[in-house]
């Protein structure tokens, strides 16, 4: 295939956590705001660390 190539491990990991965070935000808020209330921001914060958790571990 002319013009083929391969991406870093490091530039696959910014792919997986941009696809990621894009993902949250168009999917994430209003249940999360609807179930958590005040505390939304808590648990949006605690998602985001465990999600990075499993993007590292990919």
């Amino acid at each position: 295939m002319p013009g083929s190539f391969k991406i870093s491990s490091h530039q696959l990991m910014i792919l997986i956590l941009l696809y990621s965070v894009g993902t949250v935000i168009l999917h994430t808020p209003s249940p999360l705001a609807g179930f958590a209330k005040q505390d939304a921001w808590l648990a949006a914060l605690f998602g985001t660390g465990i999600a990075l958790i499993f993007v590292w571990l990919h």
